[in-house]
């Protein structure tokens, strides 16, 4: 579902394993009116998989941000918000990254500050 309130989030992924995900991140964030894609240093940003899997959303590919660190990746971020991917736990990290989105989406996206929503392994951000 579109909320105009997420033109002030960016997606940053951070060292993506699989071309793939970039694209599904993509179709994801089109449908909900997010055209803000950050990624910090991806293995290999586009292959077949990526323009595969975004399906209709490949204007957001196009003009995703390529970045060689997550500091790059938030600079202009008055808020990140981290949802983390560890022993491959996706859905319910997933699940709880954006409740916590939820929570905070009101205050700050009314004052159309810049949030990042960031998704890494744990190990890369710890360093």
């Amino acid at each position: 579902m579109y909320t105009p309130a997420l033109e002030h989030l960016c997606i940053v992924m951070v060292e993506t394993s699989h071309p793939g995900n970039i694209g599904s991140a993509a179709r994801a964030m089109k449908v909900m009116g997010i055209q803000d894609l950050r990624l910090v240093a991806p293995r290999k940003p586009y292959s077949q998989d990526t323009w595969a899997l975004a399906s209709g959303a490949n204007d957001i590919i196009e003009q995703a941000k390529i970045v060689p660190t997550l500091q790059d990746a938030v600079a202009d971020c008055h808020i990140v918000i981290w949802g983390q991917c560890a022993f491959r736990t996706y859905l319910a990290m997933a699940a709880d990254g954006f409740k916590g989105m939820r929570r905070i989406r009101c205050r700050t996206f009314a004052a159309a500050e810049n949030c990042a929503g960031l998704w890494a392994r744990t190990q890369r951000l710890d360093q």
